[in-house]
């Protein structure tokens, strides 16, 4: 479902998995504007998990993603919803 929607708007799939995981996160809204996303996750996957956790910004995202990306294993995302315990 989610992949339909970022197709539909011209953005590129770079990875998706159907994975069961103990993630929460606080409930979705659209972002009026991009001033408004401020949760940065790294987001490890491999074919069985899915390892995500939160950065304070962008640049650390970067720095943090950037030994995996050679393997295409690790990303960046950010989001208006915030990752719960």
């Amino acid at each position: 479902m989610v992949e339909g929607v970022f197709l539909a708007s011209n953005i590129p799939v770079i990875a998706s998995r159907c994975l069961q995981s103990s993630l929460k996160f606080s409930s979705f809204g659209h972002a009026s504007n991009s001033s408004k996303i401020h949760h940065f996750y790294v987001v490890k996957l491999d074919e069985k998990t899915v390892r995500v956790h939160s950065v304070s910004d962008w640049k650390s995202c970067m720095a943090q993603a950037k030994p995996g990306i050679e393997k295409m294993q690790v990303y960046c995302s950010s989001s208006v919803q915030s990752q719960e315990n």
